[in-house]
C-alpha cells in the first residue's frame, strides 16, 4: 500500500510538466448558464473568473477578456435563473479601494422590456468603469510633485517677489479692482444689453454675408485706384498745406487794413441808418418818375436827351448843381431830407421833367 501511494505521488510530481496554476478554479455558480458579451472602454485589471454580481449577489463569472479595436470585450456566463431585461447596465467595479475587480449588472428601473438571451451583447453606451484607486493615487502624486501644484508653487513664489516692498501699491490696486468689479456688477444689465445688441448685429452681419462680400469686391477696385494715386494725393495735401500757410500770412499782414475798412464801413452804415427817413421820399419820387415815364412813352420805345444836374455831395463827379436851390458859394451838403423834398416838390426838377414828358406824349 505504501508503495502504491509513493508511485502516485511520483507520477503527480513528474508527469507531463503540470503546475498548480493549471488546476481549474471552482465555478462561481452552479447549474445551467447562458453567455453574455459586454463591450467596455476599459476593463481595468478584470481577471478571468471574476464574479458577476446583481445587487451584490453573485450570479455568474467572467470567462474571457479580449482587446478589440481599443475596446475590452468581456464574455460572461450568467445563471439561467437570473433574468436581465434589455437595457441592463454593466460596470466594472472594485470590491475595495485596492481590492479585486468584478462586473456589476444593474437592471433598468422599468423591467417591462424583453430579457437578454444567450449570445446578446451589452454595447458601450450601457457599460462603464468605476474609478481606479491606483490610477487616482498615481495622478494625485503626479499633480502634487510635478503638475499643477508645482506650477502653483512657482506662481506664489513669483507673486511674493513682485509684491515684496510694494504693499501700498498692492492695496491701491486691490481697491481699484474692487471699484471696477463693483461698477461692472452695477451695470451688468447695460452690459447684457450691449452683448445682446452685439449678438443681433452679428446675426445681421452673418445674414448679409453675401452682400458684404459683394460690397467688398466692389470696393476693391476703388481702393486699388486710391493706392495708385497715393503720391498725387500726398502732393495735393502738401500744396493745400502751403496754400493754407500763404493764406494765413496774407490774413496776418492785412488784418489791420481789413479792420480799418470794417470800422469805416460801420460809420457808413450808421449814416445810412440815421438818414433812412430821408431816403424813403427820394425812392418814392424815383418811382413816380418811372411811372410818369411809362405814361409818357406808350409805344415800344422813346428816345430823348436828358441832363440832370445834381449836388456833387450826392456822389460821383458829375456837376449836378442846378437841382439844388440857391446860388453863390457852395453852402455844403444839404440834409438828405431837404434834398428829397426839393427833388419831389411840385416845382422841383423831377416834377417839371415829368410834366414836359407828359405833354410830349399828348402831342
Amino acid at each position: 500500500m505504501k508503495r502504491a501511494c509513493m508511485v502516485v505521488v511520483a507520477l503527480l510530481l513528474a508527469g507531463c510538466g503540470k503546475s498548480l496554476s493549471d488546476v481549474p478554479l471552482p465555478s462561481e455558480v452552479s447549474g445551467p448558464t447562458y453567455e453574455l458579451d459586454a463591450v467596455f472602454d476599459s476593463a481595468l485589471n478584470l481577471p478571468r473568473q471574476a464574479p458577476v454580481k446583481v445587487d451584490g449577489r453573485t450570479v455568474g463569472q467572467v470567462e474571457s477578456v479580449k482587446a478589440v479595436d481599443y475596446t475590452a470585450h468581456v464574455r460572461m456566463t450568467v445563471s439561467k435563473d437570473t433574468r436581465l431585461p434589455v437595457g441592463t447596465r454593466a460596470e466594472v467595479r472594485l470590491s475595495a479601494p485596492v481590492g479585486e475587480a468584478f462586473v456589476a449588472l444593474t437592471p433598468p428601473a422599468k423591467a417591462s422590456a424583453p430579457v437578454l438571451k444567450d449570445g446578446d451583447v451589452i454595447q458601450r453606451d450601457d457599460t462603464g468603469t468605476a474609478p481606479d484607486t491606483t490610477d487616482l493615487l498615481t495622478g494625485l502624486s503626479t499633480a502634487v510633485t510635478g503638475g499643477s501644484y508645482a506650477d502653483l508653487k512657482v506662481v506664489v513664489e513669483e507673486l511674493v517677489k513682485a509684491f515684496d516692498g510694494r504693499g501700498k501699491d498692492v492695496r491701491t490696486l486691490v481697491k481699484r479692482l474692487d471699484r471696477f468689479v463693483t461698477t461692472v456688477n452695477d451695470r451688468r444689465d447695460e452690459i447684457d444689453a450691449a452683448l445682446d445688441g452685439l449678438d443681433r448685429l452679428s446675426a445681421h452681419l452673418a445674414a448679409d454675408t453675401d452682400s458684404l462680400a459683394a460690397s467688398t469686391a466692389s470696393i476693391a477696385p476703388a481702393v486699388r485706384q486710391l493706392a495708385a494715386r497715393q503720391d498725387d494725393a500726398m502732393r495735393m495735401v502738401t500744396s493745400l498745406t502751403k496754400l493754407g500757410d500763404a493764406g494765413s500770412d496774407v490774413i496776418e499782414r492785412t488784418r489791420s487794413t481789413i479792420g480799418q475798412q470794417v470800422r469805416d464801413l460801420d460809420a457808413v452804415l450808421k449814416e445810412i441808418v440815421a438818414a433812412q427817413e430821408s431816403i424813403g421820399p427820394i425812392l418814392t419820387g424815383v418811382q413816380a418818375f418811372a411811372d410818369g415815364l411809362d405814361r409818357a412813352t406808350p409805344g415800344d420805345y422813346a428816345m430823348f436827351d436828358l441832363t440832370i444836374l445834381a449836388n456833387p455831395y450826392l456822389g460821383g463827379d458829375l456837376p449836378l448843381t442846378n437841382l439844388v436851390k440857391g446860388a453863390g458859394p457852395d453852402p455844403g451838403p444839404p440834409p438828405l431830407k431837404q434834398l428829397a423834398e426839393d427833388l419831389t416838390s411840385p416845382a422841383g426838377p423831377l416834377s417839371s421833367l415829368l410834366g414836359i414828358l407828359g405833354k410830349g406824349a399828348q402831342r
